[in-house]
């Protein structure tokens, strides 16, 4: 009763209720308006403010019941809120609600952030069919769907369907792709996928390849997924990644050339983030950490998933806030805060070690100019199985985390309350600053020091990845750069902060084969271990014995 035509509700209405039995407060709705689809039709997207999330809630599921298959809520309990053009979220990861993550279901492990289980999110959206995306290819044109699916697995080890069936224990998140042919039907079951492009032959041959040998045993043959290791390095094929979308004006530095940490102008009208067919409002919100669930966070962050995932296990977006527009609509720099904000937020990371928290700056892999962090399950796919030892946690698995320290110092903040900060920086082949604490947000200001030497003092492009241990501390890496890509090997692949902690993601087998040589030389002439190392030799900012000083003086600064 709440719309009484399509006509009134096309011309932003806007509707008040009155208490209800589960709130004495008002509830507020509006609505984006019309948004046409492929097809003719229309479609709208109704977003919702309510004091009590049971509230918001019953109505939505109200909703969802109606046929308003495109519902976003948004709930907030400030009296401040953005424009609904501006921000919609969705409490529901999707369609399918209160669905268990089966025993088996691919080995998905379990992982998540302050009171958020993101296992079970990634299966909801998984299975809930949100992790697909549209994208258009050349050569010839052709417009292709892509993402992550459920897929039930035969005793046998093979793959039997598309559609998983929830009372199997043997189901799996498996990536695909699909060339569209009948765009009346887009997003339906009706659609032809038939792949006539040959980029998209090419990639499911491989898929189809990687996924039938998947099995049902406890390791990494459990993920369709093709790696190959030398040492602490791997490297891992990945097809459908290749389908992102383009990076934003400014990101794309050509070849190896050297490039600076520092994005265009921020322009929100640009901003693939909140603008264009990729946008946040379009996705269901997985996630929101506010000030009151975690203390010491400067701002709230969302959490969003990847459309095109670096790992079929998950793989989540973490964004300060769309609803503070002034604050956190800006370009991808790291702040102090951000900092500070990072580090608490790895800190609720649960299991302790259980996923990484990254940062790629301009020039460092990034490709949005959009503030925005990612989060995927710890250990990685390559670093599962395979003579690696089961009992070496998340935050010790990693090429970059066996590194020893050539050169260390203790920070002690005696202002307060003597916590101490450890700084180190590492043998490993790209210049790599290691700071640890048991102290938060001691750890957080570090960070944010050394972040703004990096981006004042050398203008470097730069990576930071965080873990979290099981004695309570936070390890963080900030790996200072010259350049996104080796000038010699794989130059067309941007290198960012995986590749940086030691596992590099390829586009081809080709590429895959070249990672995996051990013919090669470092960027002085020295003999190296490998191709991988390599590549993070011909990245690396140098020297890195000025690097080091000169943060060591900024961080002593600081602490005065």
């Amino acid at each position: 009763g709440l719309v009484s035509s399509a006509t009134a509700f096309s011309q932003g209405l806007v509707v008040h209720t009155g208490p209800c039995k589960s709130s004495p407060s008002p509830l507020l709705l509006r609505h984006f308006g019309p948004r046409p689809r492929r097809d003719g039709t229309v479609s709208f997207m109704p977003t919702f403010a309510a004091t009590t999330t049971t509230t918001t809630t019953k109505l939505y599921r109200c909703l969802r019941k109606a046929r308003f298959l495109s519902t976003r809520v948004l709930l907030s309990s400030s009296s401040s809120k953005a424009s609904p053009q501006e921000v919609s979220t969705d409490t529901s990861c999707a369609t399918t609600a209160n669905t268990s993550v089966p025993n088996g279901i691919g080995g998905l492990p379990q992982y998540g952030i302050g009171s958020i289980d993101l296992t079970q999110k990634w299966f909801d959206l998984v299975k809930g069919g949100d992790v697909v995306a549209t994208t258009s290819i050349k050569d010839p044109d052709a417009t292709v769907r892509y993402g992550i699916r459920t897929v039930n697995i035969e005793n046998d080890g093979s793959s039997s369907s598309a559609v998983a069936d929830t009372s199997s224990t043997s189901i799996a998140c498996m990536e695909f792709v699909e060339e569209i042919t009948d765009h009346a039907n887009e997003g339906t079951q009706q659609q032809s996928t038939a792949a006539a492009h040959p980029r998209v032959q090419q990639i499911n041959a491989t898929l189809s390849r990687m996924q039938s040998s998947i099995s049902s045993a406890s390791s990494s043959s459990q993920y369709a997924v093709q790696y190959e290791r030398v040492g602490e390095y791997a490297a891992q094929l990945q097809l459908v990644r290749t389908l992102r979308p383009p990076p934003s004006a400014g990101f794309a530095a050509s070849g190896g050339d050297e490039t600076t940490c520092h994005p265009p102008p921020y322009d929100a009208t640009a901003d693939s983030f909140v603008v264009g067919r990729f946008r946040l409002q379009l996705r269901p919100l997985v996630g929101a950490i506010s000030t009151d669930d975690l203390s010491g966070l400067s701002t709230g962050w969302d959490i969003y998933h990847n459309v095109s995932p670096a790992d079929s296990r998950g793989h989540y977006l973490l964004i300060p806030t769309l609803l503070e527009r002034d604050a956190n609509w800006r370009g991808q720099v790291l702040t102090r805060s951000d900092c500070i904000d990072l580090v608490v937020l790895t800190d609720s990371v649960h299991p302790a070690g259980s996923a990484l928290i990254s940062y790629n700056s301009v020039g460092a892999g990034a490709s949005q100019n959009h503030i925005h962090c990612h989060l995927w399950p710890c250990p990685p796919i390559p670093l599962l199985g395979d003579g690696i030892d089961s009992k070496v946690g998340g935050w010790e698995c990693y090429a970059v985390s066996k590194a020893e320290a050539v050169a260390s110092a203790a920070l002690c903040n005696e202002k307060q309350d003597n916590s101490e900060v450890a700084v180190s920086l590492l043998d490993y082949p790209v210049c790599c600053i290691k700071l640890s604490s048991t102290s938060t947000i001691h750890l957080g200001a570090a960070l944010g020091t050394v972040i703004d030497a990096v981006q004042s003092m050398f203008d470097a492009p730069h990576n930071v990845g965080l873990l979290n241990r099981s004695d309570g501390g936070v390890d963080a890496y900030v790996f200072v750069r010259s350049r996104e890509r080796s000038p010699r090997i794989v130059p067309g692949s941007r290198c960012g902060s995986s590749e940086m902690m030691g596992v590099f993601h390829t586009s081809s087998e080709d590429q895959l084969n070249e990672l995996v040589s051990d013919e090669h030389q470092d960027s002085a002439g020295d003999e190296a271990k490998g191709a991988m190392e390599t590549v993070l030799r011909d990245v690396s900012y140098e020297p890195r014995d000025e690097v080091w000083s000169q943060i060591l003086k900024h961080l002593h600064t600081s602490m005065k």
